[in-house]
């Protein structure tokens, strides 16, 4: 899986430091070593989301290893807190579309890549397991990260396991196109 509720955080060692992330065996079994984990944020604050390297995995115990995880997570686990768990996203594909960072020449950095799906009719499109980082344009009207644009019935289209970060507008937009699956994504 893309992502799941934290289950449980742990300490591996005697002082203390919260490093092992319980995701379930499946989602260890998932993930590899070096992938970049993003976790949402516990509380209100949206400035409270963290992001951190997977040092190790040890699927037997269903557990991701990292160097540390601020203490605030073991606070909203299903353990503690089952409908408001933290989710944890591993947000490495294969496949990356990556936009220049050259906007931030200009001193606001909002002006990123964009994916346009455009009139595309009875085309079946299919975005799956994509990484796409610096897209969406801020201020400039129809310039998502993903946008289906007046394609009308695309019936089987999908957009699935993808990851849009960091999004400068929005995340995926559907707009006069219709019949689309849009599942398991992940956008911030």
């Amino acid at each position: 899986p893309s992502w799941v509720r934290l289950q449980d955080l742990k300490s591996s060692d005697t002082d203390r430091v919260l490093n092992r992330v319980v995701v379930g065996k499946h989602a260890a079994s998932c993930w590899n070593v070096g992938d970049t984990i993003f976790l949402t944020s516990p509380d209100w604050s949206l400035d409270n989301t963290f992001s951190t390297t997977v040092l190790d995995i040890d699927v037997a115990l269903g557990e991701i290893i990292v160097e540390s995880i601020p203490p605030v997570f073991a606070y909203v686990t299903i353990l503690t807190a089952p409908d408001y768990a933290v989710e944890v996203a591993t947000i490495n594909r294969s496949i990356i579309l990556d936009a220049d960072d050259d906007d931030f020449q200009n001193g606001d950095g909002f002006l990123g890549g964009h994916l346009i799906i455009y009139h595309t009719p009875n085309v079946i499109q299919i975005i799956e397991g994509v990484e796409i980082n610096n897209f969406g344009q801020q201020g400039n009207l129809g310039r998502y990260p993903i946008h289906f644009h007046m394609s009308g019935d695309v019936s089987g289209s999908i957009i699935s396991k993808n990851v849009v970060h960091p999004s400068n507008l929005c995340g995926f937009v559907i707009h006069n196109s219709r019949n689309i699956q849009v599942a398991d994504n992940r956008h911030f």
